[in-house]
């Protein structure tokens, strides 16, 4: 990958010995989870060429918790 398709790094040295992970693998996530609605509040690991789901962790702190706490409320939470 080219350094100047994500602009991320000064120079595409630094993905040398990495595993890129393309955007069509980001994109099929996404499709993954807006396709799905029984899919709401899991985690996809976006990773190579692979999408894997895990369920929801516990949040990090009080403000989380109030932010899922209001999606819930209008109908967009767990």
């Amino acid at each position: 990958m080219d350094d100047s398709e994500t602009n991320l790094a000064g120079s595409s040295a630094l993905f040398t010995n990495m595993i890129v992970t393309p955007p069509s693998t980001l994109v099929a996530g996404v499709e993954k989870l807006l396709s799905n609605p029984e899919l709401n509040g899991q985690v996809a690991e976006i990773h190579g060429d692979s999408v894997t789901l895990r369920p929801p962790h516990e949040v990090v702190d009080a403000d989380s918790q109030h932010n899922l706490a209001e999606f819930t409320r209008v109908g967009y939470g767990l």
